[in-house]
């Protein structure tokens, strides 16, 4: 179904090169790439993609990166699964939508456009967005800053079928979308919006509308928007489902670095509380508690 991102023949992964044009570390392994994801995970991109990797080489990679855990989809159960979220239906439109959903995305294409837009206008016109993420604490990316932003957009224009899709309203673009085309399948990799507009709901119709280009497209076969978070994010699911999107469970590990594993075997499961303060400082909590139940299942 093309929806296996394993290379062969060592061939580069495609957001792999976006994210080293990024100046983002990562590190290859099942034929994925993986990235850090804050000071502690690694995890493999893109998020909804299977990857081969059992055990063994998640825990290398873990002692190649010195993180603390690793986390990916994978094609072996563990015991645990998350929701991946993917489009495959070539009928997909409004009557795709939940009811409040299509009012929303009707409401908004009264006043908003979507179109494709190049890199160099998506790096000119954007500046409003970073502001808006900054007040809410959400530029991860550090985007806010003009030569951080240029960078962003120079190294997506380097890859191959990374697109991204605007929205605008009364002619200025309030959010994007990136999309990333590989073998088969379309991946939305990020969505960001600064607030301007938000009543209007514009997010809701560049879902729809990129959606609606991607399962328009012959040499699209599916369209994945990523998987649950861990932990997850009620409100991000709920948009995605409502946006028309299916669900599909599949299989996830998450395992911690060989030496962390130790320790974690010999602390009380009190330790593992939300409230506990080297918990609340990791901030990973819940993932290290699934770790350990994915480790107690035996999976390998």
């Amino acid at each position: 179904m093309g929806e296996e991102i394993s290379g062969s023949g060592g061939e580069r992964h495609p957001y792999g090169v976006f994210l080293e044009g990024m100046g983002v570390r990562t590190w290859s392994g099942a034929g994925a790439v993986w990235a850090a994801g804050g000071r502690f995970s690694l995890y493999a991109e893109p998020t909804a993609a299977g990857v081969g990797a059992g055990r063994g080489e998640m825990e290398r990679l873990l002692e190649e990166s010195g993180r603390l855990v690793a986390l990916a989809v994978v094609e072996r159960p563990t015991g645990r699964e998350v929701a991946t979220y993917w489009l495959r239906d070539r009928g997909y439109g409004m009557q795709s939508l939940q009811r409040q959903f299509r009012q929303q995305v009707a409401r908004a294409a009264e006043r908003c456009e979507v179109r494709r837009v190049g890199w160099e206008e998506l790096g000119a016109r954007s500046a409003g967005i970073y502001e808006g993420l900054g007040r809410r604490g959400r530029d991860g990316m550090g985007l806010r800053d003009p030569a951080r932003r240029e960078r962003f957009w120079r190294a997506a224009a380097m890859v191959s079928g990374f697109e991204a899709w605007g929205v605008f309203s009364g002619g200025e673009m309030v959010a994007y979308l990136t999309v990333l085309r590989w073998r088969g399948c379309a991946y939305g990799m990020h969505m960001h919006w600064g607030g301007a507009h938000a009543e209007r709901r514009p997010t809701h119709l560049l879902y729809y509308e990129t959606a609606r280009a991607m399962m328009a497209d012959p040499g699209v076969e599916a369209f994945t928007t990523g998987r649950q978070t861990v932990p997850a994010c009620g409100e991000l699911d709920r948009f995605k489902r409502h946006a028309g999107f299916r669900v599909e469970m599949k299989p996830v590990a998450v395992v911690m670095h060989p030496r962390w594993r130790a320790v974690m075997r010999v602390l009380p499961v009190g330790w593992m509380g939300k409230g506990a303060r080297w918990v609340r400082v990791l901030g990973h909590g819940e993932v290290i508690a699934v770790a350990r139940e994915i480790e107690a299942g035996g999976w390998c």
